[in-house]
Order: structure tokens, then C-alpha cells, then sequence
């Protein structure tokens, strides 16, 4: 009886936390809200807070059919990028946004590409960088895709903010000193 009636104290502690905080609740909602309509045209989408009784219920939900795993992983770049802004706002963030290409595997190539651009707004008003480690072929594929789509327009943003090759797959080339066979 004990267990239940402490549990019961902590999802009412819970609930009046999340009206108390609803305000930053619905900025990030925002942000959300502002990615998704940033990669997709023809989708809606938001981010959901609520209370349980096993804790705050965080998730995004992104309308419509079609690449189930590129959607999930989309989400999580939302989710990413929300929290990146707000850490930036409240604490001054870190300063920068890191993904690697994984964070992109199954999604198509135009919001790969809008994306990137997406990541790339977003630091520039925080002031910040936005990171991704991507293959050149990778990344040249996001220009094509969104070239033949008509919206490589501001392609040029993001071939100027890439920083040269380090490592490569030639002869010549190795990983900290030591070639590989």
C-alpha cells in the first residue's frame, strides 16, 4: 500500500512539474514542430511530453507512410537539433552538433541533404558548428538527389563548409600511421 501511494506522490509530483514547466515544454515542442516542417514538405509532425506513472513520456510522431526506418531516424535528428537549441539558449550549449553518416543510413538523400542545410541554420544562429561524418560519395549523392529535385539551390552552403579529406581509401593512405593489408 506503501509502494502505491509513493508511486501515486511521484506522478502527481510529475504532473505539476509539467504544468510548471509547460512553457519550455512548448518551445521545444517548437523546435520540433519547425524541423520536421524543414525536411518535409508533405508531412506533420511533433513532439509529445507527457506524464506516467514510469516517468515523462518523450516522443516525436511524423505523419505518413513510406520509409518507416528513415522516419525514426529523422526523428531522432529532430530530437537532436531541439536539444542542441535549447541547451544553447538555457546553458549556452556546447557549441557544437555532431552526427555521423549512420544517423542517415535508410533515409532518402533530399532529407539527408535538407538535413544537412537544416543542422547547418541552426548552428549559425547559435553561433555554433554543426559536424557530420560522412563519406565524400555520401555526401555528393545528397547534392545530386536534391539537384534533380529542384531544391539544390543553397547547395553552395554546404560544399563551402567542407573541410578537407584525411583519410582516404588510396595507396598511399593509412589510419594513424599504420596501413592496412
Amino acid at each position: 500500500t506503501q509502494t502505491k501511494r509513493d508511486s501515486a506522490d511521484l506522478e502527481l509530483k510529475l504532473q505539476e512539474d509539467h504544468k510548471t514547466h509547460e512553457a519550455e515544454i512548448n518551445n521545444a515542442t517548437g523546435k520540433v514542430d519547425r524541423a520536421i516542417s524543414e525536411l518535409y514538405d508533405d508531412r506533420k509532425g511533433n513532439l509529445v511530453v507527457a506524464p506516467s506513472k514510469s516517468g515523462p513520456k518523450i516522443d516525436i510522431a511524423i505523419q505518413g507512410d513510406g520509409n518507416r526506418g528513415g522516419i525514426d531516424q529523422m526523428k531522432i535528428f529532430c530530437f537532436d537539433s531541439m536539444i542542441y537549441e535549447v541547451t544553447c539558449e538555457r546553458l549556452g550549449g556546447p557549441g557544437f552538433l555532431v552526427h555521423d553518416s549512420h544517423l542517415f543510413d535508410g533515409v532518402d538523400k533530399r532529407q539527408v541533404y535538407l538535413a544537412m542545410l537544416f543542422g547547418a541554420k541552426v548552428a549559425e544562429r547559435k553561433l555554433g558548428q554543426y559536424i557530420i561524418a560522412m563519406n565524400s560519395d555520401e555526401f555528393n549523392a545528397c547534392l545530386e538527389a536534391a539537384e534533380s529535385s529542384g531544391r539544390g539551390k543553397e547547395r553552395n552552403v554546404l560544399e563551402s563548409a567542407v573541410m578537407d579529406v584525411r583519410l582516404t581509401d588510396h595507396e598511399t593512405g593509412g589510419l594513424f600511421g599504420f596501413r592496412f593489408d
